[in-house]
């Protein structure tokens, strides 16, 4: 997603269509799902401490290529942002979807109910992946004009 930003702000054609699976957006770690979801593989003092280090000093808000949520969300690609109610990035993927759609941006938003954090990395015994793994290819399809089967059977 922190791709998307750069090539409008770079002046370069945008792709036809981005996927944010899971995404980290905000490096202030600031929202309320990491309290919810404390329990997970993701927790706030990592994101943190490792959003730090990269950040050497600089403010997360003002840094919006490592903290993507606080960029313009103007005229970007069309995006599908994919993300479990079980994962600490849950707010700020849900905060992007607004911030897309409030200036106008195609922006579709899937919501995996329990899933844990990547869960499309386990398409081969997770049916959720599965069906994830499926919902990425239809959507790419659909923006790069190609006929989409299935990618991994139900």
């Amino acid at each position: 997603t922190c791709a998307l930003p750069i090539f409008r702000d770079e002046g370069l054609p945008q792709p036809a269509a981005g996927v944010a699976l899971s995404a980290e957006l905000d490096l202030t770690a600031s929202s309320d799902s990491y309290d919810r979801n404390d329990d997970r593989l993701v927790k706030r003092s990592s994101v943190l401490l490792h959003g730090g280090m990269y950040l050497a000093g600089r403010s997360a808000k003002e840094t919006p290529y490592a903290s993507p949520l606080w960029a313009s969300h103007q005229d970007l690609a069309p995006l599908l942002i994919m993300v479990s109610d079980a994962e600490s990035f849950y707010d700020e993927n849900l905060e992007l979807h607004r911030g897309i759609a409030e200036v106008g941006g195609e922006v579709s938003l899937s919501v995996y109910a329990g899933m844990p954090h990547v869960w499309p990395l386990f398409w081969s015994f997770l049916p959720e992946g599965r069906a994830a793994v499926n919902e990425i290819g239809a959507f790419l399809a659909t923006r790069i004009g190609t006929e989409h089967a299935p990618m991994v059977p139900a």
